[in-house]
């Protein structure tokens, strides 16, 4: 429902509703009169200027996430009880198999310092469950808190800061350091297109997302997905849209140079191709920044890896000095082991 209001109001009282007009989604908005601005959002029988807002969405996200975690407890109990009884990696694995008895068994997918990732099914349904340590819990729960609602990132369901416990929807497909040549000729430019529009909406909402590859989900029907992200108030300064930008174009660069062996032109050609196919990406993802007005810094991020990534993937190009030389060294080394011969003597 929307609330029409000549000024900011600081109660419902004597404010004309109009049932026909723009929607606040699961709470009332309050605009002015033609509609044009937005004053505030309705709390109860109170009026919250809009630019505490965001903060009111906050604290009502982190509300339901907390409110539902005595929906999922049950089910998740024995992986906790596991997890904190184990001694080690085998012994947790044991125990939850124990445990579940062999019916819906959590499976590990993630192990790192902040937390332990478990895929588990609940009534025919698939989540993540974080067990994290208690410097982190916070982290991820305000993080999500203020990510409630934008499209790919990864959305939480329930949490509990005592148990140490966070259940999350599952984002598709692999994580960025998995992708491959076919991978980058099925990104599209709508995919980029929402890719942007997630890291905007990112950053408007005080989202600090963590730029590590492993971070980034890709999923050739659903697009881009972003995991473990945090909270920054000072966002604007701290990690702004820039940023953003170019940790998800260094994403598309990532684990691609230095990491393929090249002892034939053949090879050099095959890999200098998957090469080409993301600077292809990393050139769409640049035209797409420009064409949707993200100002000249945003802009200039985006030119400046891809323009980097262009001007280093040189060396690989067959006929090279570089891959001419390592053409030679793998000739050499072919000789050397067909004759038993030591490789001090060989370059």
């Amino acid at each position: 429902m929307t609330i029409l209001a000549e000024s900011f109001p600081e109660t419902l009282d004597n404010l004309e509703r109009d049932d026909g007009g723009l929607s606040g989604g699961t709470r009332d908005l309050v605009v002015s009169p033609m509609g044009e601005k937005a004053l505030g959002v309705v709390m109860g029988n109170e009026v919250i200027p809009s630019q505490e807002a965001s903060r009111a969405d906050r604290v009502v996200a982190r509300a339901d996430i907390l409110n539902a975690y005595s929906l999922f407890e049950p089910a998740v109990a024995p992986l906790i009880e596991a997890h904190n009884k184990a001694t080690s990696k085998e012994d947790l694995l044991e125990s939850i198999e124990a445990m579940y008895e062999g019916i819906d068994v959590p499976v590990s997918i993630a192990d790192g310092g902040a937390a332990s990732v478990f895929k588990i099914v609940i009534e025919g349904k698939s989540y993540a469950v974080r067990l994290a340590n208690s410097d982190e819990i916070e982290g991820y729960i305000k993080g999500s808190s203020a990510g409630r609602g934008i499209k790919g990132l990864e959305q939480m369901i329930a949490a509990s800061v005592e148990d140490l416990i966070t259940i999350s929807e599952i984002i598709p497909g692999k994580n960025g350091q998995r992708l491959n040549l076919d991978d980058m000729e099925a990104i599209t430019d709508e995919q980029l297109i929402s890719t942007l529009q997630m890291l905007k909406e990112a950053v408007d909402n005080g989202v600090r997302i963590d730029p590590n590859a492993t971070n980034f989900m890709y999923d050739r029907d659903v697009g881009f997905g972003i995991l473990d992200y945090g909270y920054d108030p000072n966002i604007e300064m701290d990690f702004p849209l820039e940023a953003n930008v170019a940790a998800f174009a260094h994403l598309i660069a990532e684990g691609s140079l230095y990491s393929s062996v090249i002892e034939s032109e053949e090879d050099a050609a095959a890999y200098y191709s998957k090469l080409e196919a993301r600077l292809r990406v990393l050139k769409r993802f640049s035209d797409i920044c420009r064409v949707q007005n993200e100002g000249e810094r945003v802009v200039s991020e985006a030119v400046r890896i891809a323009d980097y990534f262009e001007a280093t993937m040189q060396r690989y190009a067959p006929g090279s000095a570089w891959v001419k030389e390592q053409v030679r060294q793998a000739v050499k080394l072919r000789e050397w082991k067909s004759r038993d011969i030591k490789p001090d003597t060989f370059f």
